[in-house]
């Protein structure tokens, strides 16, 4: 009988331990001492525990590709030509990792996996209404908003976060949101209100790719487990052959790409966002390349693509974080090997929930996934950015 209770305390401590680091690992440049003793603490913790839950790591389907890709980041940190950019993407990895485990030792809890849903809804409703007060509005607009947000202040003095970046966290969250608004309850309203502020950041953020990956997470959500997975990979392989069959046939792919960018979001901006990421992903191409066993180092594309590689369509002032897609984000900072771990961390968890058929909870998560990874395909909220640890829980709950 003292067993469980023992175990139950160790995995209460951990819980306690996670949160109070949260905030030191997220934001290292507060106070770096407290940084330094809170990966300190979470990582003594983790090992005092072990005599107390019977193991050190809980066995999921996961573990292979996250101790693959969390060794390539320490790696990639550790010859990074930007260590000062590397580091603090490695303590949100690591902050990720943690809180995955720790979801995983409370797996046996009953309520677990609804209360872990519930909270990443929150969470996402939570970060709408931050948002409304910090997001840079963008300059294009499919619909006309900016009567609406020129008038929204911005809390944090200037423009802190990129409107795709948040769109790409307001698309995964939004099944769950849905899941959590369908509950009967004095709680519903509540839930409805924070389905409606994730629907509304998402439209007001104006990203073409977080609209379409709705309407892909929409249709998962409808045909969840309805047919074979090696129909269903069959069918997704005969779409990206057909898409990039069309390109090729069209003869100017460019133009054309410039030209549908011009009309499906006006405004006095140059409409060559697609056609940057494309010399994005041909550029990250080569540096998977030449780069093939460890990568150009965590977080370090900028620096080392403009080293190596020709921008002509994006200048020396332009922010260039990541590389608009996230194998190829994977695989250029962390080699071949990282882009594997990568597959392995989303595919696996997606297989699994499609072959599991159709609960509530399985659809929400498997069209949560869909979702992040239909956006992901042009943009990249990645596993080491700040909202990577939200993405670090959502894996948790779906393995």
């Amino acid at each position: 009988m003292s067993e469980p209770v023992a175990a139950r305390r160790a995995r209460s401590l951990l819980s306690v331990l996670w949160l109070a680091a949260a905030p030191w690992m997220l934001f290292p440049d507060l106070a770096p001492g407290l940084t330094v003793a809170s990966l300190t603490l979470l990582l003594a913790g983790r090992l005092a525990a072990r005599r107390r839950l019977g193991y050190l790591l809980c066995s999921t389907p996961l573990n292979v590709p996250i101790l693959l890709y969390l060794s390539l980041a320490g790696a990639a940190t550790a010859l990074s030509p930007a260590p000062a950019t590397s580091l603090p993407k490695l303590l949100v990895l690591l902050l990720g990792v943690l809180g995955f485990t720790l979801v995983q030792d409370w797996r046996h809890h009953p309520s677990l996996a609804d209360r872990l849903a519930l909270g990443l809804a929150g969470a996402g409703g939570l970060a709408a209404v931050g948002g409304l007060f910090s997001v840079a509005w963008p300059a294009r607009q499919i619909l006309e908003l900016r009567g609406l947000t020129d008038r929204l202040p911005h809390l944090t003095g200037g423009f802190a976060i990129h409107h795709n970046e948040m769109a790409g966290l307001m698309v995964a969250t939004l099944p769950l949101a849905w899941l959590a608004a369908r509950r009967s309850g004095r709680g519903r309203p509540v839930w409805l209100l924070n389905l409606f502020l994730i629907a509304g950041m998402l439209l007001l953020t104006q990203s073409r790719g977080a609209l379409l990956a709705a309407i892909v997470a929409g249709l998962a959500a409808w045909s969840w487990g309805r047919w074979p997975l090696r129909r269903v990979l069959a069918g997704l392989a005969a779409v990206a052959l057909l898409g990039a069959a069309l390109l090729w046939l069209s003869g100017d792919a460019r133009s054309w790409l410039a030209r549908l960018d011009a009309a499906s979001k006006p405004g006095t901006v140059a409409a060559t966002s697609w056609l940057i990421r494309l010399e994005v992903w041909g550029n990250a191409w080569r540096l998977l390349r030449d780069y093939p066993a460890i990568g150009v180092g965590l977080y370090a594309f900028a620096p080392v693509g403009r080293a190596n590689e020709a921008f002509l369509l994006i200048g020396p002032a332009y922010p260039l974080a990541h590389a608009h897609n996230i194998w190829l984000q994977a695989g250029t900072t962390l080699g071949w090997a990282g882009l594997v771990a990568e597959m392995g961390l989303w595919l696996l968890p997606w297989a699994g929930l499609w072959r599991r058929g159709a609960p509530a909870l399985d659809r929400a998560l498997g069209a949560s996934l869909t979702a992040y990874l239909a956006f992901s395909s042009a943009d990249v909220v990645s596993l080491g950015q700040k909202p990577g640890v939200w993405l670090w829980l959502l894996l948790a709950l779906a393995a």
